[in-house]
């Protein structure tokens, strides 16, 4: 996610947000006077703190299933597939990270300060 805050325009004729260096709004083609909307410290917290969990939830998902599979294949052959236990390791310590990313950023919460 980028560090910078992107302007976004509603369009007067529909209500849609769009760029705010785009000339007509992308959905109705209307031009004219729109309100510039520049994100909050808290939304751009919440949508940080969103990606995050879902990247999360993803990881582990990806963990388990990768873990039953080589638990699977072990059973099945009798010996430990390396190159699906790296995957297995991987996944777990991305998931770490991720998870402490996501507690770490817990703490940051706007509206507790």
């Amino acid at each position: 996610m980028s560090d910078t805050l992107e302007k976004e325009i509603i369009c007067p004729g529909c209500g849609r947000r769009y760029a705010a260096d785009a000339n007509v709004c992308p959905a109705c083609g209307g031009t004219g006077k729109a309100v510039e909307i520049i994100p909050d410290s808290a939304s751009e917290w919440a949508r940080t703190r969103d990606s995050l969990k879902t990247k999360w939830v993803a990881t582990m998902i990806a963990f388990w299933v990768s873990a039953a599979i080589l638990g699977f294949l072990l059973f099945v052959d009798g010996k430990l597939n390396l190159i699906l236990s790296s995957i297995v390791l991987g996944m777990l310590v991305i998931g770490m990270w991720l998870k402490t990313r996501y507690q770490l950023h817990q703490r940051k919460e706007p509206s507790k300060h």
